[in-house]
């Protein structure tokens, strides 16, 4: 069991000790305005070399700035400007080092900026929130919760454009767009409220046993706040039991508990609100009729949980695991470099700098959606949302019970519409009324759109009406027949498939819709058919149904979104993001996994699934990814590659988070595991710290080799480069190596795959040498480092294409110190030629051939020197046959005597070099005295 008990002394202890905290933190964090217009100067300064001009960077701002000091960098992100707005995405990520020198990391600037046409605003504010509404079909309530967040530089396909960026929020979206200011044009549109259906929405039968987890009464607990919970390491209920947490909040991180917004000593809350996240229920899916479970002023989280029955009986127990998990990642993550001035999520930041009121609202079992999570983030200063939805696979959530005239009934399995927070089933009953055929006037449809009269609409009034789908949107049809009286709508599907969660949005529907399929409407015509219908519609529960906020990975994940959005480009941009070979779900991913690994007993090759409980999977199931997360590549073969052919959002991320995992294994394999993730010292503390830092240092729209030597450049940063290869190791293993191109990184079919290391971590040696010695061959080797080198083999061969291993040395996997080699071959002849090669064996298996050479094993009779001719170098060796002194002397061709040199005869038996490239070249004449013989050779200097 691993999470981390706080028993803090007496109140008064602790509000000292956090004052001390709070006092030291305001001393090392608060800066001037003006401390970075050095960087604002460096950055003109080196204009040209970022490939744009001084008239490019006359207008330079802030975008925003922190000081990390789990690090000791400094981040200062500078927005380009035209014409007092700033230019989208046009930023310059600088970071100033301990030593207070500024260096470019990463830029998004654009040249020639004074070439777009200049452009002026038409118009005004209300039009825009206006068209602005109009164009997600909004009604009047939306367009209230309109807002402009204000004007920048956009460009598009056709051009730069002076756009208003608005937003606009509804019940389950949070739209942001992008309005021409000259023509009211909407030039883009996208939704903030970040999707994570996880490319699967259906769930397959249950392959785990549901249970019922038993925990001691609340007033056992003590005084200390405590929660009954799934706690940090454990993914789901599929993989360990709810355990009694106390007191679980970080001192650091949350200084004053999980319960408070004041700063004070005490708690502000007994329910599950705090400075870090408000975390409640939301069935009807409206964000605004939550239940929030109370604790009293125990606050002692202890609510029943029955997997076997409907999640909603044991909401109170999801929203505690919930809220405990949202503290968790808050507290973990700031050791990590996410705090108030890098744009976490709190309340109060507690004078600590950053902006504050942006706590995350996190909803369990929202009933806007199923099968499915959502994160909405915004700037620093707003507030985040994470839907937890249930997970089913009972496509009905809603029921139509139809009393024939005998009697009898039939039950009709329907969907519920998700267009209005207003017309939910679960707020009222609807028995025993009776149901109408829409008839349209012209023709025999019952399609009851605007364009077309109702024949039959008085018999509409106080009754349910049945009409089809189709020729007009779902909320009109709807809203026409509530304004005619209908107290509720049956839509039939038109095409022989499921039926679907009517959307649009439309919050002044107050009455309830479901959708039912083509066959059932046929029934359902039948039985009108032989009269009239007594009909009651109802919300009915799976007690099959899974909740997302007991799948702790998950909520990690949406989690995750929060975090690589505020850090990527700062915290005051959130479309840093919106290319295609952006790495969010992949990062995501990766935090998950993270935070629900058990370092005490995880090994690098297990299989981990994503949404294995709420697919209802094993706990080493597949999950909702394509392969799960393993370093085994027999279990998980993804390459960067298969990006071209998975272009989706979550089939990239899962390439990405791929090699991730890889990394932190690697690095793992050499720092060993820290089971606390609140630490620094483990490898996977490095490896995800070195994941928030490359966050940081990135630019806006990155790709996957962005990604890549963001991570490099931090572990620079932070570590002196010390798990560069491991790093190296792991992207090239996926085919993200030194030759890897991510192309444009707004399309996700250019990339060019590579599996090369750089030259610097390849294994390689100084020298490899063969020396002939009369009697044997001496081999040498000298290496100059080692990586992943699982042998080395010393080769022979007489044709130099059959080559004979003779000698094998252990290899080392990471060694740059170098190691020296002997090896002595007597196993040759007089007469032969054999050649030589040393191969290095990696842990893949694959042999490099790193030297060669050759050796000639020369007979000797008497005297034999050589080369000969020769440039000054060369050797004399003699016959075994002779002993004793031997004397050596060279005369030019006057005979003069000009060197001489005594040895013994056992030292010319292997070749014994002599150094003449001092003399001038020409013709000399070597003699050799050994006892009673005497040789002459002539000798040719060239």
């Amino acid at each position: 069991m691993l999470f981390r008990l706080f028993l803090i002394g007496s109140p008064n202890m602790r509000l000292l000790h956090i004052v001390i905290f709070l006092i030291f933190t305001n001393i090392v964090t608060v800066s001037s305005s003006d401390s970075y217009a050095d960087a604002i100067t460096y950055l003109r300064q080196n204009a040209s070399s970022l490939g744009v001009s001084d008239d490019d960077l006359s207008e330079l701002s802030v975008s925003s700035a922190h000081f990390d000091q789990s690090t000791g960098l400094h981040h200062i992100y500078l927005q380009q400007g035209l014409r007092q707005y700033p230019v989208e995405g046009a930023l310059a990520n600088l970071v100033r080092l301990s030593d207070g020198k500024i260096r470019v990391v990463t830029h998004n600037l654009v040249a020639g900026l004074n070439q777009i046409p200049n452009q002026q605003a038409v118009l005004s504010g209300e039009e825009v929130l206006r068209i602005s509404a109009q164009s997600i079909r909004s009604n009047k309530r939306i367009a209230n919760n309109s807002r402009i967040h204000g004007m920048m530089w956009s460009q598009t396909a056709a051009g730069w454009h002076l756009v208003y960026d608005v937003r606009i929020e509804t019940e389950d979206h949070y739209w942001r767009l992008w309005i021409s200011a000259t023509n009211g044009t909407i030039l883009k549109k996208k939704d903030l409220m970040l999707n994570c259906s996880f490319g699967n929405r259906d769930i397959t039968g249950s392959q785990c046993s549901h249970q019922v987890q038993n925990i001691p009464p609340a007033n056992s607990f003590g005084a200390h706040e405590s929660y009954v919970v799934y706690p940090t390491p454990i993914e789901s209920p599929y993989h360990g039991t709810r355990q009694l947490i106390i007191s679980p909040a970080d001192d650091i991180a949350s200084p004053f508990g999980w319960h408070d917004i004041d700063g004070m000593e005490g708690s502000d809350f007994t329910d599950t609100r705090g400075n870090n996240v408000y975390a409640q229920n939301d069935p009807v899916g409206n964000d605004i009729s939550v239940t929030r479970p109370d604790a009293g002023i125990s606050l002692s989280f202890n609510f029943n949980l029955d997997l076997k029955e409907s999640p909603i009986l044991s909401a109170d127990a999801a929203v505690t695991n919930l809220f405990y998990w949202n503290n968790i990642n808050h507290d973990i993550f700031y050791h990590y470099g996410f705090d108030e001035v890098a744009g976490n999520f709190q309340v109060s930041n507690y004078g600590r700098g950053g902006l504050e009121g942006d706590p995350v609202y996190a909803d369990a079992q929202d009933g806007s959606d199923r099968n499915n999570a959502r994160f909405f983030v915004a700037e620093d200063g707003l507030p985040a949302r994470m839907q937890m939805y249930l997970w089913t696979s009972n496509l009905y959530d809603a029921a139509i019970q139809i009393k024939k005239r005998d009697g009898s009934f039939v039950t009709i399995d329907a969907v519920e519409s998700g267009f209005s927070f207003n017309n939910k089933l679960h707020s009222r009953d609807l028995n025993d009324i009776e149901i109408v055929r829409v008839q349209d006037a012209a023709g025999s449809t019952h399609l009851g759109c605007l364009e077309q009269a109702i024949s039959n609409s008085p018999e509409i009034r106080g009754k349910i009406a049945l009409v089809d789908r189709g020729q007009c949107f779902f909320v009109e049809k709807v809203k026409r027949l509530e304004e005619l009286g209908a107290l509720a709508v049956v839509v039939c599907n038109n095409v022989p498939e499921s039926p679907v969660i009517m959307g649009g949005d439309d919050q002044s529907i107050t009455i309830p819709a479901v959708m039912i399929s083509i066959d059932q409407c046929s029934i359902l015509e039948n039985l009108l058919a032989e009269g009239d219908l007594q009909t009651s519609i109802r919300s009915q529960d799976d007690p099959g149904a899974l909740d997302s906020a007991l799948d702790n990975l998950i909520i990690t994940h949406e989690y995750g979104h929060g975090i690589s959005t505020r850090l990527v480009g700062g915290a005051n941009q959130i479309g840093c993001l919106d290319n295609a070979e952006q790495m969010g779900e992949g990062w995501s991913d990766y935090f998950g996994l993270m935070l629900t690994t058990d370092w005490t007993t995880a090994q690098a090759g297990d299989p981990r699934g994503i949404g294995t409980f709420v697919s209802n999977q094993s706990k080493t199931g597949r999950g909702l990814r394509n392969y799960p997360y393993s370093t085994d590549r027999s279990i998980n073969p993804m390459i960067y590659d298969d990006v071209k052919v998975s272009p989706l959002t979550h089939a990239v991320g899962a390439i990405w988070c791929a090699m991730l995992w890889d990394m932190t294994w690697n690095i793992i394999e050499t720092e060993g595991v820290n089971p606390d993730v609140y630490s620094n010292n483990g490898g996977n503390n490095i490896a995800l710290k070195l994941v928030v830092e490359g966050l940081k240092l990135l630019n806006c729209y990155p790709g996957f080799t962005d990604g890549r030597d963001a991570i490099l450049l931090a572990d620079s940063l932070l570590y002196a480069g010390q798990h560069q290869f491991q790093i190296w190791k792991a992207f090239a293993g996926r085919g993200l190596g030194i030759l890897a191109d991510q192309g444009s990184s707004y399309n996700t079919f250019d990339g060019r795959s590579s599996f090369d290391l750089p030259e610097n971590f390849k294994t390689a040696i100084l020298n490899f040498s063969a020396i002939e010695q009369g009697d044997h061959i001496d081999l040498d080797f000298t290496t100059l480092r080692e990586y992943d080198n699982l042998e080395f083999n010393l080769q022979r061969s007489k044709d130099q294409i059959s080559f004979t291993t003779i000698q094998s040395y252990e290899g080392r996997i990471l060694e740059s110190n170098s190691r020296t080699f002997h090896y002595e071959d007597f196993d040759v002849m007089e007469g032969n030629f054999y050649y030589y090669r040393i191969l290095s064996k990696d842990i893949s298996l694959i042999e490099n051939i790193l030297g060669q050479d050759s050796a000639f094993l020369i007979p000797v009779s008497d005297l034999l020197i050589f080369p000969n001719p020769s440039r000054g170098v060369t050797s004399v060796k003699i016959s075994r046959e002779h002993h004793g002194p031997v004397k050596l002397n060279l005369f030019n061709v006057t005979g003069q005597l000009i060197w001489e040199e005594q040895t013994d005869a056992e030292n010319l038996y292997t070749r014994h070099q002599l150094n003449f490239d001092h003399l001038t070249p020409g013709i000399y004449f070597l003699d050799c005295t050994v006892g009673q013989e005497h040789y002459r050779r002539r000798i040719m200097l060239h």
